[in-house]
């Protein structure tokens, strides 16, 4: 199945395929701007050329304030509005700039409603009421205090969220970013996260993926509840680079690599299941490789095989895939750059279906899925070993059999590609046992295609 062909399909049934896209946060946090994003985007439409085959760009917090995050800038009906300093060409112009170049825009939203709309009384757009009649204080995001809840009881609560999702619409956004919406319960509003599904169904059902955000404390409960309302959901808390617990993390508040592998395999059941217009996946954060700004400029503390681990690993569960980082950096890590372009990998992430474990503990995980553009014949193993200590030495040996991977037993013979190295890596007979050396924190990862 080619990479045309897929995003063919994906045409004719939206959001059947995960996303792939680069978000501003951990390279640039807050401090982003249309210079900016078109330099980035420059780059992310070059490695989409050469096989990465990303789609959005999404300018996270910060486009719709005024300096401090807190100074929201708003329309005359409440509404968050690009800051016309940082985005002088508008959004609507800058959709057109990234479609030309292949490229879809994204934003960052929050839950709620601006204490500044409330307090100014402002309209809501089409109807007699005002940010006041709508908006709850006790529902309030707890790390965004100036974000009140809207009752969605009010006929002026689904009016609001309509009208936001009509403005960005018009813009040619095409990924909403739904922030302090999915996780602890201080910051999960069913209501409102089934009132901003209903207005996208309604207005945009083909043309805006949803995503929710943050994740904290996130159980596969919440999946089951709501991945039928989204097309994604932050699994976890804001992932660092930060290998594991025992090593230290420039972003205090942030989690590691450990904890995210945990939360994947914890939600792997829900991974595909029926979303809006399409599927849901659970999203483990952006990748934190590369040139990044928050906790301090610095290249990302996640080597080259580190990197690798977890690109992988993001692949093979075909989750929600989003780049981190600056990527004007990517010229400088030539792994990154080759991990970036890596069409193997790119099609093993468009192309698994029902992933799942077959082995989880604490130095291994191994994955598996079908792939959908040959059912009959072919399917993915990665294997991951994995330590505490980034830096650990050695390797791990696994033996696979036929059984393990359910080819069937009458099958004689399969053939073995190296994904990550694009090459092939010979055949396997059946009736042996296929040794795997794997470093530790590192992976390797085989098309598998039954030949005889």
């Amino acid at each position: 199945l080619t990479l045309a062909l897929m995003c063919a399909c994906a045409a004719a049934l939206p959001f059947t395929l995960p996303p792939r896209a680069w978000n501003s946060y951990d390279g640039f946090g807050t401090d982003f701007n249309e210079t900016l994003l078109l330099q980035q985007a420059s780059v992310l439409s070059n490695l989409t050329y050469h096989g990465g085959s990303f789609e959005y760009i999404i300018i996270d917090e910060g486009w719709a304030s005024a300096g401090d995050t807190s100074n929201w800038v708003l329309d005359a009906y409440g509404r968050p509005t690009f800051n016309t300093q940082l985005y002088p060409s508008g959004m609507a112009a800058l959709a057109a700039k990234m479609e030309q170049q292949g490229l879809m825009l994204g934003l960052w939203m929050i839950r709620g409603i601006p204490k500044k709309a409330v307090d100014a009384r402002l309209p809501i757009l089409g109807t007699p009421y005002t940010a006041a009649d709508i908006a709850v204080e006790k529902w309030a995001c707890p790390w965004h205090s100036d974000v009140w809840g809207v009752n969605m009881s009010h006929p002026g609560g689904k009016a609001y969220y309509t009208s936001v999702v009509q403005l960005y619409a018009s813009w040619g956004i095409r990924y909403l970013k739904a922030d302090c919406m999915f996780g602890a319960r201080d910051m999960l509003n069913p209501t409102e996260i089934i009132g901003l599904s209903d207005a996208i169904s309604a207005i945009a059902p083909s043309t805006i993926r949803l995503g929710l955000s943050p994740g904290v404390n996130a159980v596969p409960e919440m999946a089951d509840t709501y991945g039928k309302y989204v097309n994604g959901y932050r699994i976890t808390d804001d992932l660092w680079d930060c290998w594991s617990s025992t090593t230290p993390c420039r972003c205090g508040d942030g989690i590691n690599i450990m904890r995210v592998i945990d939360a994947l395999v914890k939600f792997q059941a829900y991974i595909g299941a029926p979303g809006l217009s399409g599927v849901s996946l659970p999203d483990p954060d952006s990748l934190p490789l590369g040139l990044m700004r928050l906790g301090g400029v610095h290249n990302s503390s996640l080597g080259q095989n580190q990197a690798v681990f977890i690109y992988t690993m993001w692949s093979i569960t075909g989750s929600v895939f989003v780049l981190g980082g600056d990527l004007t950096s990517v010229a400088q890590f030539p792994y990154l750059q080759a991990l970036y372009t890596n069409v193997d990998l790119t099609t093993m992430h468009l192309t698994a279906l029902r992933p799942k474990t077959i082995a989880y503990n604490s130095t291994t995980v191994i994955w598996t899925a079908l792939d959908r553009g040959n059912l009959a014949n072919s399917s993915y193993v990665a294997l991951f070993a994995f330590d505490n200590n980034p830096s650990a030495p050695g390797n791990l040996t696994y033996y696979l059999s036929y059984s393990l991977l359910h080819i069937p037993a009458a099958v004689k013979s399969v053939s073995l590609y190296d994904v990550i190295a694009q090459r092939p890596a010979g055949t396997w007979d059946g009736g042996k046992l296929l040794p795997v050396t794997v470093a530790f924190n590192h992976a390797v990862a085989y098309r598998v295609t039954i030949v005889g």
